[in-house]
């Protein structure tokens, strides 16, 4: 049972493909690190008060569907603002709200201004991200 409780830790996104460092701070809730027996990555970045974007990743692609979470830290999950490039196009996201990555679609974000969460979350073979980015 211990392999089913997964220990969460906070890192840089520069260990994954297509990915710089980025603002606040990038906590991984499953990858092939601490749940390399499951088929799921799921990480969470926080930010404070964001005043201007900030793009730190680039365009890419996954083999396997995939979701962002916007999360604000108001009380009704409103305060965060960013937008979200899906193939050609930029679309302005204000939390909450999810977006939906089907398998094979370029895609990428950036927060825009305010505080709160953006979660990711990848079907992925092993939880391993770099699996299936390109």
């Amino acid at each position: 049972m211990e392999e089913l409780i997964l220990a969460v830790e906070a890192r840089s996104a520069e260990e994954i493909t297509k990915h710089g460092k980025g603002p606040g701070t990038r906590w991984v809730f499953s990858d092939n690190r601490n749940n390399p027996g499951g088929n799921i990555y799921v990480a969470a970045r926080g930010v404070d008060n964001v005043d201007r974007p900030e793009t730190h990743v680039e365009a890419h692609r996954h083999a396997f569907e995939s979701l962002f979470l916007f999360k604000g830290d108001g009380p009704d999950l409103t305060g965060l603002v960013a937008e979200v490039q899906l193939d050609d196009r930029w679309e302005r996201i204000e939390s909450p709200r999810a977006v939906r990555i089907p398998a094979g679609m370029s895609h990428s974000y950036r927060f825009v201004s305010g505080s709160g969460e953006m979660w990711n979350i990848v079907l992925t073979p092993g939880a391993d991200y770099n699996k299936t980015a390109r």
